[in-house]
């Protein structure tokens, strides 16, 4: 592409600096393509990214997963295949990851999110809604860049399934509900206003772990199977428990 300069060599220093500002936001403005769904269907294909408010979406919708998605209200779309979405996505629909993935991007849940294979999720993950992890799932979900729980997040009847909390978790209110999986923490939790429920389960604690709660109760009151301590301490803010 030709120099701006080159193009218009008579710009002052001052319409130059204008000129440079707008070409750097149109160059922007065309990557921050979000594609929204609208119809039901698997997220990589491009059908279900039809006309949206009578206008034609991206053509790289359903392709390109460095773009930002939408779920919208209404539809249902799968996650089937082993692949990453560096894009951010919002979901206001029902969104079902049936596959392995790995999400780089910040996922916000508003709808109905149920996890049914095993992902990484390297961006922080908002549950204002639905979390579900269903019970036919093996291997870890990892929560590596966070998770915010404002809904409710519930996990049942599955032994083989792992929910890695790492870095920063906020249960700050809705409900947490964990039934016979197991609950790995390398990170710091703060409880700020939810219900947190563990039941028939295994809770290991690897690295320093600090729980911060708004009450003086904590493990002694959580039916648990086993409390594991890999490595470090775990604190809580009106206490603290060592290996």
């Amino acid at each position: 592409m030709p120099h701006p300069r080159k193009i218009l060599p008579s710009l002052s220093p001052t319409g130059f600096f204008l000129f440079s500002l707008l070409f750097c936001f149109v160059s922007f403005s065309a990557s921050a393509v979000t594609c929204i769904s609208t119809d039901n269907g698997s997220l990589n294909d491009p059908a279900i990214f039809g006309e949206h408010q009578n206008s034609h979406q991206d053509p790289a919708c359903g392709k390109d997963f460095t773009l930002n998605y939408t779920v919208a209200s209404g539809t249902e779309v799968l996650w089937d295949d082993n692949k990453t979405l560096s894009g951010t996505l919002v979901n206001q629909g029902t969104f079902n990851i049936q596959a392995p993935g790995v999400f780089e991007g910040e996922l916000e849940n508003e709808g109905i999110l149920n996890l049914e294979a095993s992902v990484v999720f390297e961006g922080l993950l908002t549950n204002k809604a639905t979390l579900e992890i269903k019970s036919d799932i093996s291997g870890e979900v990892k929560f590596q860049g966070g998770l915010v729980n404002q809904g409710t997040f519930t996990a049942n009847h599955n032994p083989d399934a792992t929910v890695h909390w790492q870095g920063s978790t906020r249960l700050e209110r809705g409900s947490v509900e964990l039934n016979g999986v197991s609950l790995k923490i390398s990170g710091d939790v703060q409880e700020s206003g939810d219900q947190f429920s563990v039941q028939s389960s295994n809770l290991e604690l690897s690295g320093r772990t600090v729980w911060m709660v708004p009450r003086s109760s904590l493990f002694p009151t959580f039916p648990l199977m086993a409390i594991r301590f890999c490595s470090g301490t775990m604190q809580q803010n009106s206490g603290s428990a060592t290996r």
